[in-house]
């Protein structure tokens, strides 16, 4: 365990998430306890939270996919930040994934220098787009994508994301308010995205696709299903076909942020896997 003088690392709880959700949404992450829980779920001996005096000072994520993981929630009091404690649990997260093969993370511009100096470096550019839903053309392709068997979604999105992440998907399409459409084609899953409450309106997110066609139909497939609210969605820069869909539909940029590696890349195809699952670090 690292500690500082003051500060004592131990595994998140349940009881942290509503702390760390606060956090977020100061942070302007605008994120729901729905979301915590679904990652947290998945692998909750990957979640850490730092303590003095027995209050919660700073946290980190540090979830498994497999041979990947992805560091967030890499967040501090801000009235104790300056003192090491984010450097602290930061290392702690490190160190629990010293023997996984690819380590990534997402970052805002203003703090890709600090990560570089840990050795990270930038692998793409992330924009953020919204809009307010509306109802859009359907596609008969669309369904349920609880109807399909777990499985066979996960052995579709892995050879996309570069690594199995069944735990994730289990844990997100079991919360009542994710929303998740597949498109079927000749029987065979061709593509698939989920639409996340968020603690202001939704995130589409992830969301993986063969081509445009199916992108579109997806995404307004899913913007139909919440006509009137805010809809978000972070696309990674390489998916220009993704990225032009929207600027068509008049989604508004809101801001940019960053995938990057210590170790890797992996295997993320991100035109493909074009909507990656973010909360900030």
């Amino acid at each position: 365990m690292i500690s500082t003088p003051e500060l004592k690392i131990r595994q998140m709880t349940v009881a942290d998430h509503d702390q760390v959700t606060d956090w977020c949404n100061i942070e302007g992450w605008n994120l729901s306890r729905s979301n915590i829980e679904a990652y947290f779920e998945s692998d909750p001996e990957s979640y850490f939270v730092g303590e003095i005096d027995g209050k919660v000072v700073c946290s980190v994520s540090a979830t498994r996919f497999g041979e990947c993981a992805t560091m967030d929630l890499y967040l501090v009091d801000p009235v104790h930040r300056g003192k090491g404690y984010g450097w602290a649990i930061f290392s702690h997260a490190l160190n629990h994934l010293k023997d996984v093969k690819y380590v990534g993370l997402h970052s805002v511009p203003e703090q890709v220098a600090t990560y570089e100096k840990s050795g990270f470096k930038l692998f793409e550019r992330i924009p953020r787009m919204s809009r307010i839903a509306e109802r859009m053309p359907s596609s008969d392709n669309l369904v349920d994508l609880r109807k399909i068997p777990i499985e066979k979604l996960e052995e579709y999105d892995r050879p996309y994301f570069g690594s199995s992440r069944l735990n994730f998907l289990k844990a997100i399409l079991a919360k009542e308010d994710t929303l998740a459409l597949g498109y079927l084609k000749d029987g065979e899953l061709r593509g698939y995205g989920m639409l996340r409450k968020q603690n202001v309106g939704y995130r589409i997110s992830p969301m993986v696709v063969e081509d445009s066609k199916i992108a579109e139909d997806i995404i307004n497939g899913l913007q139909s299903l919440v006509v009137g609210e805010e809809v978000s969605m972070d696309v990674y820069e390489k998916s220009k076909e993704v990225l032009q869909i929207l600027e068509d539909q008049k989604w508004n940029h809101i801001f940019d942020f960053y995938k990057m590696f210590l170790r890797g890349p992996s295997n993320l195809d991100t035109k493909k896997a074009c909507a990656p699952v973010v909360e900030l670090g």
